[in-house]
């Protein structure tokens, strides 16, 4: 029996490894899958055969285990393309690597033979739903992280403010300073960090889904993992305006609602009357991204 290990630092938060060892279980049951999270007594990368790494950084010599390198997104924060110049150069050479999008692999920039593979974003089978939520309890969700710059901190600003008469739901980890500024707002209602199962039931108790993203790199050319969840749970989407937004949306057949970066036209009125298009999310569950990504094709 292989053993194969997906290999995840501490407090990452990767839904990917759940839905790769799932997948695993089902269509390649004769081998042991392990998540280092879940390894409770010390174990060594020598007992795998496979070494499946999430980066990061790696320079170890893993000793001809097939290692695998994944790059789910490219750089952020300060000089992010020199950050992956680095990682470019200072990484060992994998067996293979998986990338998210042609963008993040093109982003990173690797030359050689290495073999690799595109494995998109995609979403549980928890997030679908066939209908949305006629009486939810909310107008508004943001789903995701809240370490995207002052655009964040203007849209709660404008729910403070301007749209006192919304609620809006967040849902996911609240830094130290927003929470200060906007926890005690009435119709802002903040759920912390919630498990990945608990996430669906939490965000279709609203009636739309909110997609801020900064237009700026490496952000406007990834994967909205929210908007896909937003989707999947048939919630209509309200976002900023970006490159990879507005491909998903010409190739998915939706129509979204596009916000200034000021807010100036985030109107309840005006949303209420705006003919969405939530697109059909069957080719973005799980076990379909992975299949057409071909990524454990080596196991074969």
């Amino acid at each position: 029996m292989k053993k194969i290990l997906f290999l995840r630092r501490d407090g990452v938060y990767l839904p990917e490894i759940s839905a790769y060892m799932a997948y695993l279980r089902k269509k390649m049951p004769l081998f042991e899958i392990c998540d280092s999270s879940e390894i409770k007594e010390n174990f060594s990368e020598s007992d795998f055969d496979v070494i499946w790494k999430f980066m990061g950084f790696d320079r170890q010599n893993h000793h001809g285990r097939f290692v695998v390198h994944e790059y789910g997104s490219l750089s952020v924060g300060r000089l992010p393309r020199v950050k992956n110049v680095i990682k470019r150069v200072l990484n060992s050479n994998p067996s293979m690597r998986v990338f998210l999008n042609e963008a993040v692999r093109q982003g990173m920039g690797f030359n050689g033979n290495t073999d690799y593979r595109l494995r998109d974003m995609g979403v549980s089978s928890h997030f679908f739903r066939k209908f949305s939520n006629p009486d939810p309890e909310f107008d508004f969700v943001y789903s995701g992280s809240l370490n995207r710059g002052r655009i964040i901190s203007l849209m709660l600003d404008h729910f403070k403010t301007t749209m006192k008469g919304s609620r809006l739901l967040v849902v996911g980890a609240v830094p130290d300073d927003i929470h200060e500024m906007f926890g005690k707002t009435p119709n802002i209602h903040f759920t912390g960090r919630l498990k990945y199962e608990d996430v669906p039931d939490a965000i279709t108790q609203a009636r739309y889904g909110l997609n801020i993203m900064p237009d700026i790199y490496p952000f406007n050319i990834q994967t909205s993992t929210k908007v896909l969840e937003y989707c999947a749970a048939r919630m209509p989407v309200i976002s900023t305006n970006y490159k990879w937004i507005s491909e998903f949306e010409r190739e998915a057949k939706g129509k979204f609602f596009y916000i200034e970066n000021s807010f100036s036209n985030l109107k309840i009125d005006d949303i209420n009357k705006y003919p969405f298009v939530v697109p059909s999310m069957e080719d973005y569950e799980w076990d379909k991204i992975i299949e057409k990504s071909k990524v454990f094709d080596f196991l074969g």
